[in-house]
């Protein structure tokens, strides 16, 4: 229901938070308290991932594929810092024109790799 409700409201030009704080729903802020930081900038502290592929770069977490480096099935990097309840997930993200943007969560790991999953 709210896809559809989203989507009339796109449709009429409505503001997208006015429109979700009218249905009590919760809306993004830039508000940072209550978050909890799982990414430091520097390294890949608490992640698991194959670094082939994951390498932290100028305060990024970088996933690349190259010519001399291509992935037969997909290899995430994943948290491992601690266990989640439900969770806000703000993101920044850059993604090259050939990228993939999928951020996986409450994934479950499938046998055929090592950072192999599916889910959401």
């Amino acid at each position: 229901m709210r896809k559809i409700q989203l989507l009339l409201a796109l449709l009429a030009g409505v503001s997208l938070s006015a429109f979700a704080q009218q249905r009590g729903w919760p809306v993004a802020t830039n508000d940072e308290s209550g978050f909890v930081q799982i990414f430091d900038g520097k390294s890949l502290a608490g992640w698991e991932g194959d670094t082939n592929y994951w390498r932290v770069e100028d305060g990024c977490l970088v996933g690349e594929v190259t010519t001399n480096n291509l992935l037969k099935q997909n290899s995430f990097i994943v948290w491992r810092g601690g266990e989640t309840r439900d969770f806000e997930l703000k993101v920044e993200y850059r993604i090259s024109a050939k990228g993939n943007s999928g951020i996986n969560y409450r994934s479950v790991m499938v046998t055929n790799g090592p950072w192999t999953m599916r889910g959401y």
